[in-house]
Formats: C-alpha cells, sequence, structure tokens
C-alpha cells in the first residue's frame, strides 16, 4: 500500500532480512541446483569455496555439480571473455567523452594506449604470481626438487599473494586500499543505478507515480522514489552476488551482448550527428570541439583512464574457472584490453567531437534530450533517448554483483576465522553480503558521487600497476631462493618478455611517482 511504499527503507531492512533467513538455511546455489535437478543433493555445511589439499575433489565434485546444469565444466576463452569485459565495463568508461574534453583528444589517446599496455603488463604478472605461489605452498606440503608453475583450484586473492610473498604488512596495506577502493566503487553504482532509472520510471503509489530528478527535486516523494528503486536494486544484486560465478553464465553472457549493442548504439548516432552536422538536439549556444593537447586537465583525465581499465584485484577469481589456464590466459586478457582500448578511444573520439563542451561527466546523460537533430522528438528519437540514458542502470546490474564478489573473497580470505568455520559456504557467503551491502545502505543516504572517480582512479593505480610489479619482482625472489635459476625470471609457463626484472621495477617506480602527482592536485583541489 502507499504507507508501506512511502518508507521504502524499512521495506529494504525487511527484504534483506528475509533474505537473510534464507541465506542461514540454504545458499543462492544450492537453489539454483534444486531448481534444475531434483536428484541434487549438495550440502553447504560440507562444501568448502576455497578448497584445501584434502578437501579439494570433494570440492571439485560440487563445483561440478554446481554448473553441471548449463552445461560448463569450466570456462572457455569466450566466456571468459564476458566476464572480463563485465568487471572492466562498469560506469568508468561513461566518463571517458568528458576526459577527452579536459585534457584533448590526442593527449587522452596516448595516456589510453600507455595505461591499456600498462594494465595488460600488470594482468600477466598477476597471473604469473599465481604461478608461483602455487609452487611455493606446494613444495611446503611437499618437498619439490624442482618447481611446478601452475594454477589449481586452489585460490589466491591479491592480499594472499602479497602477504605469501611481502609480508602481513603488504596484505593490510592492499586491504585498506582495495576496500575503499571496491565500497566507493559499489556505492556509486547503487546511486547511478537508482538515479538513472528514477529520471524516467515512475512507481505506483510514489511521487504521484512521476520520475524525477532526485539532484534537483529534493521532496519527499522523489526521494522515496529513488530510494525505492535502491530497494529493487538491492533485491537483485545482492542474491546475485552469492552465487558462484559458473552459475552467473547466463546473465553475464547476455549483458555482454546488451553492452556491445548500446556502445554501437551511441557511437553510431554520434556519428551520424558529426556527419550531418547536427547536435543532440537544436541550440543556439556556441558548439567548442575537444583540443588535440590540453596538459592543464592531464590530472583529471588520467584517474578516469584508469578507472575504466582496471579489474586487476578480480583476476584471480576470474582465472580458477577458465580451462586451459597455461594456454587460454593470457590471450583473454590480451583480447580484454585491446577490446576496451578500442571501444574507449572510438567512444571517446566520437562522443566528445558530437556534444563537444556540452559533454557531461556521465555522457549519456546527454542522449536524455535526443532528438536526432529534428526539432521535435520522433518516436524512434524517444526510443534511442531512453535506451542510452537507461543503459548504465542495466550495465550495473552485471558489474555491481562480480565487484562485490570480488571484496567478499578478499575480505574472506583474510579474516581471523577457525579453518572448520571458514570451509562452509554459508560464512563466505556472510562475507559477500559484508561486502554488498552497505553501499547499498550508503546509497540510501548519499546520492553526489562526483568526485569518487578521482579518488578511486588514484587507488586504482596502486591496486593495478603498483602492487602486480611488487608482487611479481618478490615472487620472482622467493621462486628463485627456493630453486636457483628453475624459479628465476621467465621461468614459469606464464611468463611474458616483459617478466624481466627491469621492466618491473620501471613500471612500479614510474607509477608511484604518477600517484604522488596526482595525489598532490587532488588534495589542492
Amino acid at each position: 500500500n502507499a504507507e508501506t511504499w512511502g518508507d521504502p527503507t524499512r521495506l529494504l531492512v525487511c527484504a534483506l532480512s528475509c533474505f537473510l533467513y534464507v541465506v542461514r538455511s540454504t545458499s543462492a546455489a544450492e537453489i539454483l541446483i534444486k531448481m534444475f535437478d531434483t536428484n541434487a543433493t549438495t550440502s553447504i555445511d560440507t562444501a568448502p569455496l576455497i578448497p584445501t589439499p584434502e578437501g579439494r575433489e570433494h570440492h571439485d565434485s560440487v563445483s561440478r555439480r554446481s554448473s553441471s546444469f548449463l552445461g560448463y565444466k569450466g570456462f572457455k576463452p569466450l566466456v571468459a571473455y564476458c566476464f572480463g569485459l563485465n568487471y572492466i565495463l562498469g560506469v568508468g568508461f561513461l566518463t571517458l567523452p568528458w576526459a577527452f574534453m579536459q585534457a584533448g583528444y590526442m593527449l587522452t589517446i596516448i595516456s589510453l594506449l600507455a595505461i591499456s599496455g600498462l594494465a595488460l603488463l600488470s594482468s600477466w604478472w598477476i597471473i604469473e604470481a599465481c604461478s608461483r605461489a602455487e609452487a611455493i605452498v606446494s613444495d611446503k606440503e611437499h618437498t619439490m626438487d624442482k618447481p611446478i608453475f601452475k594454477i589449481t583450484q586452489r585460490r589466491f586473492e591479491l592480499g594472499d599473494l602479497l602477504n605469501l610473498f611481502i609480508g602481513p604488512s603488504a596484505r593490510v596495506v592492499y586491504m585498506l586500499g582495495l576496500s575503499m577502493y571496491m565500497y566507493g566503487s559499489l556505492w556509486s553504482y547503487t546511486s547511478v543505478f537508482s538515479s538513472s532509472i528514477s529520471a524516467h520510471l515512475g512507481l505506483p503509489f510514489i511521487n504521484g507515480g512521476h520520475s524525477c530528478d532526485v539532484v534537483s527535486d529534493l521532496s519527499d516523494g522523489c526521494q522515496g522514489l529513488y530510494k525505492s528503486y535502491v530497494l529493487i536494486f538491492a533485491i537483485f544484486v545482492i542474491p546475485v552476488a552469492c552465487l558462484d560465478l559458473t552459475e552467473q553464465i547466463i546473465l553475464q553472457v547476455t549483458l555482454a551482448l546488451f553492452r556491445f549493442v548500446c556502445f554501437i548504439i551511441i557511437m553510431a548516432t554520434s556519428a551520424v550527428g558529426i556527419a550531418s552536422g547536427t547536435g543532440m538536439a537544436p541550440s543556439t549556444e556556441p558548439f567548442r570541439s575537444p583540443s588535440a593537447f590540453d596538459f592543464s586537465g592531464f590530472h583529471l583525465m588520467m584517474p578516469v583512464l584508469v578507472y575504466a581499465q582496471i579489474f586487476h584485484h578480480s583476476i584471480p577469481c576470474l582465472t580458477q574457472p577458465v580451462l586451459k589456464k597455461e594456454h587460454n590466459m593470457k590471450r583473454i586478457m590480451t583480447w580484454l584490453f585491446s577490446t576496451t582500448t578500442v571501444l574507449y578511444c572510438v567512444l571517446g573520439l566520437l562522443v566528445s567531437f558530437f556534444l563537444g563542451a556540452a559533454v557531461k561527466p556521465t555522457c549519456t546523460l546527454n542522449w536524455d534530450n535526443y532528438t536526432g537533430g529534428q526539432s521535435d522528438s520522433t518516436w524512434w528519437a524517444q526510443g534511442i533517448s531512453y535506451l542510452i540514458v537507461i543503459f548504465p542502470a542495466i550495465d550495473i546490474l552485471s558489474t555491481y554483483p562480480l565487484n562485490a564478489i570480488t571484496l567478499g573473497e578478499n575480505l574472506y580470505a583474510v579474516a581471523p576465522i577457525r579453518a572448520d568455520l571458514k570451509s562452509q559456504r554459508k560464512v563466505k557467503i556472510l562475507f559477500r553480503l559484508l561486502a554488498a551491502v552497505p553501499p547499498i545502505i550508503g546509497g540510501l543516504f548519499v546520492k553526489d558521487l562526483a568526485v569518487i572517480i578521482d579518488w578511486t582512479g588514484l587507488v586504482g593505480l596502486l591496486i593495478c600497476f603498483v602492487s602486480p610489479a611488487a608482487l611479481l619482482f618478490f615472487a620472482v625472489k622467493a621462486t628463485r631462493t627456493r630453486w636457483g635459476d628453475a624459479g628465476g625470471w621467465r621461468a614459469s609457463p606464464y611468463s611474458s618478455p616483459f617478466s624481466n626484472k627491469w621492466v618491473v621495477i620501471a613500471v612500479g617506480g614510474l607509477t608511484a611517482a604518477l600517484v604522488v602527482f596526482l595525489f598532490a592536485f587532488l588534495v589542492q583541489g
């Protein structure tokens, strides 16, 4: 009724309470298994999510059972590619055209190519570090004369790797940075989803059934609409965040395809507008296209580029279910960063030259008044406008659970919990809830997170470049100390020509200097 809908915060608490009650007695994976397999008898009390040596065989059986109804025993390269795109393409890329305007299109493209190349190298280094960690841990369990560099069902999060190769203090610093980055990102996802939907779709009994701009309209009805969409968002993303990746294949692949369609529409309408000389809508304001170089906007552009290309904290989670990892993982990373680099360049150029100085930090909002260059909006122009403006909200439905899983896995890995409790699935789900729920609650009260990309992008530089460089340097040091040249640089099948001591030092040092430089600019405002 109207009274209940008028208090969405209370409704959110009730919904989460019901969901927690369900989680207490069963798991999201078990629900799905039972829906498709009436003979399933998996027990969450005995199915470890991160396998221990003695429990690995049982874990593999459970994993096969949980994904068998989809016909998968692991991720094929195309499936992993779609997951990777959903990890990377959150909401950061929506700010790219604005970054092109701030720093100039040539400076931005050159910087993007450099950032993308370094991001690719860092992803390879993380994968290689995982293989070296497996060798070190396996050697502690059963002494080996020669290292065996492989990636098994044993998962090492970045925090685990830093703890193993550098020490506990490195893991503490990393977890503080990761928590700041991930909670801020998830918070912004909540705000973007609820604000976007509220601006275009009303709900019965709330705000008279009308949509509204939650930033400018501070009325109780409009704020109630916003909070109601926060609730709807929570009801969808929180249960999905409790699923394993193998249980999200259909959802993630579908949303990856949807993302490509929206990319094409955004770029096509921009290209048509540039070719025909028509703007977003008839306007008498003078048009200003982006310059080639504008170094005064460099400090604004760089965090945006990093934020748009970072997903390195999720690479261990993505790597584990991939088939034939030693052959596929480096190729998948190359495809991912090549795809995003090309898309970002084309998107940034077309949209910035189409909109000029009028481009907004979230560029899809410019399509709110899209008329196709006509004096009056046609039905097809309205359809394009609606699809593009709603696109970030739909996009976030796939991105939020993936990032919540990553944060939950890292919190779970460092939690001081007894081994017998840590092997239970419901304990792991509680940590995923710890990652997924607080940003939802924060989104109920704070909507304007415009500066989040600057600060999360800055932290992202540490996660994306400094941590992997330091990680591989000390990982090679550890394996070389143990096995000599057999554990040295480029000894792992996951090594690349850039697995080189001086390349690693150069990337880590230059990135650390860039972090200090950008931090100084952000502090000065």
